[in-house]
């Protein structure tokens, strides 16, 4: 419904980008999509979801933590958290971003940034940089805050073992490989 039709706001522009992106958040919600929401380039607008985990003793920190440090990222319109799953031992949290800029080609350094923010903040809290999705490319850099060097050097060990020509999903884990 909403995407052949044309919006028409008023007022301050950050609001107006702010309501835009909520808009096409909702009309997007649930369409799928593996890894960032990036929308047609000239949107000017990005959009990805981060989980993490941590102990109950630590999260209140976490959140408080990243929220704080993402929402003074330059261009960041929103930033919230969910969590889906709790245990007795901690719980996860999903960390949402928008970000919006004139030129889309400061979408991708506003998103990397966004990411670290969320990495670091979770590792500085003693947070746990996944809770169920895994690795993969954006979050490897920060692997070794799970693992440590000592555990880092195990995994490069079974992964040589296991694919002595490193063919089987290359380049997606582990780091400097």
């Amino acid at each position: 419904m909403w995407r052949n039709q044309q919006m028409s706001l008023i007022g301050n522009s950050r609001i107006n980008r702010m309501i835009r992106i909520l808009i096409v958040t909702l009309m997007l919600a649930g369409c799928g999509q593996k890894g960032p929401l990036t929308l047609p380039q000239q949107s000017g607008l990005v959009v990805d979801t981060v989980e993490v985990s941590s102990s109950w003793s630590e999260i209140e920190d976490l959140y408080n933590s990243v929220i704080e440090s993402v929402s003074n990222i330059p261009g960041v319109v929103a930033v919230s958290a969910h969590s889906s799953h709790a245990y007795r031992t901690g719980i996860n949290l999903y960390f949402s971003f928008a970000a919006a800029a004139e030129d889309p080609m400061d979408l991708e350094p506003i998103y990397l940034d966004c990411w670290e923010h969320i990495m670091e903040k979770t590792a500085e809290c003693g947070g746990g940089i996944a809770h169920h999705h895994g690795i993969g490319r954006v979050r490897k850099p920060y692997l070794v805050h799970d693992l440590g060097e000592s555990g880092l050097t195990l995994l490069r060990s079974v992964k040589d073992a296991l694919d002595p020509k490193g063919l089987l999903n290359p380049g997606n884990l582990i780091p400097d490989a």
